[in-house]
């Protein structure tokens, strides 16, 4: 639940007051059908992280939601304590649904959660066995003293081809309270015990339109309004290359806003990205022509790259909001850079008298059985901080 709800230049989520209390987020990768398929249920790696073997549209002909409510623990219980749950990235790994979250531990921290789930429905959440009745336990959180020691949030995991497990997170920078991201990694053997990687984010703002606005130029903690955040990494066997897409924090035309870059790596730490934005805001009077933000991309080889991703449109943005309106936008690609919108945009809304009624956010997308199906969060009220992850699902027919 990362800046791209927010224009105003200190989001809630980043004061300090909340953090008082708590702080509130996708790789996607395709499940494979055919022979692949069977070697990731063998071994629990993906033969293909970034592609699926099933022919897929390159746009859905329809979305549908799959339950009515947010999603549960098999108790009943909300994703997170304080029903706070938000920015899903799964993986179909180990015969099962395993969902990384953004959330509140019930202790007064925020960071990243752990579910696992049977039929994507109805979840169970990690925690460690000697912790207290409404709690849970994160597995990633901020460092003390580190870069990232204000939060992490929005993370995307993924599987290498030797199996091991990495996740790209947002991590925000001193001063707690700022708006000033960068990208971190972190790597686990099982997805439960991670380790940050070296002592610094391994995705900094570089170009101009990723830069933060700095008060006072020669003060590096004055930069507080901008940076790189919200991955979306899939690695592609084929090219051998890690590919990523991200949001980034800047000012076009006197207006602050979020917009989608490009980067490739050969070793998933050192990033070779594309000088400008692959997606910008929308036109003016559109569903996103206040930003677009929170990118989430699935391959198919024999289909193309698809993108997820969040649009808000400015004559909706609210000054005195929790959380901005936003909604969720689909397109499609050839390469991964040339993106043709989807003319059924926005593909899904807040819905009316549901929990999910002000905004919703954070897509999170498995190809699976010629269906695409989708995770995300959403609220209900616009003074409120409360989430929850839903589930719906996309069909192809050609």
């Amino acid at each position: 639940m990362s800046g791209s709800f927010v224009l105003e230049k200190k989001p809630f989520w980043k004061r300090k007051w909340f953090w008082g209390v708590v702080f509130i987020v996708v790789l996607i990768v395709v499940f494979s059908g055919g022979d692949d398929s069977k070697k990731e249920e063998s071994t629990g790696v993906p033969s293909q992280q970034s592609s699926g073997t099933e022919a897929l549209c390159p746009f859905p002909s329809s979305w549908s939601y799959v339950y009515d409510n947010s999603l549960r623990t098999s108790t009943g219980d909300n994703l997170s304590p304080w029903n706070i749950a938000a920015d899903p990235t799964l993986l179909h790994d180990q015969n099962k649904f395993r969902m990384w979250y953004t959330a509140a531990d019930g202790r007064g921290n925020g960071g990243i959660a752990l579910a696992e789930s049977n039929d994507g429905i109805t979840w169970n959440v990690w925690k460690e066995n000697n912790s207290p009745v409404g709690v849970i336990d994160l597995v990633l959180t901020g460092t003390s003293r580190s870069w990232d020691e204000p939060g992490v949030e929005t993370a995307s995991v993924i599987r290498t081809p030797s199996g091991e497990y990495r996740m790209y997170y947002t991590g925000n920078r001193p001063p707690e309270g700022s708006n000033h991201y960068s990208i971190g990694l972190a790597t686990s053997n099982d997805g439960i015990y991670w380790t940050k990687y070296g002592k610094g984010p391994i995705f900094e703002p570089e170009n101009g339109w990723e830069l933060p606005t700095c008060t006072s130029p020669n003060n590096p903690r004055s930069c507080s309004n901008g940076g790189v955040l919200e991955p979306s990494v899939i690695y592609d066997s084929k090219e051998k290359i890690y590919k990523m897409w991200y949001a980034a924090v800047g000012t076009k035309d006197n207006l602050l806003t979020f917009r989608i870059g490009y980067a490739t790596s050969v070793d998933g730490i050192q990033w070779n990205r594309m000088p400008e934005p692959v997606l910008e805001r929308g036109k003016d009077g559109t569903w996103s022509d206040a930003l677009v933000s929170h990118p989430s991309v699935i391959y198919d080889s024999q289909s193309g790259y698809h993108l997820f991703y969040v649009g808000v449109k400015l004559s909706e943005y609210c000054d005195n909001c929790a959380l901005q309106r936003g909604n969720i936008g689909h397109a499609y690609s050839a390469d991964g850079k040339q993106w043709q919108l989807n003319e059924r945009n926005p593909i899904l809304s807040p819905r009316k008298n549901k929990w999910d009624e002000w905004n919703i956010g954070g897509p999170a997308v498995i190809a699976r059985g010629g269906e695409l199906s989708l995770w995300y969060f959403g609220n209900k009220k616009r003074e409120s901080i409360e989430s929850g992850i839903g589930f719906a699902k996309g069909v192809c027919r050609q």
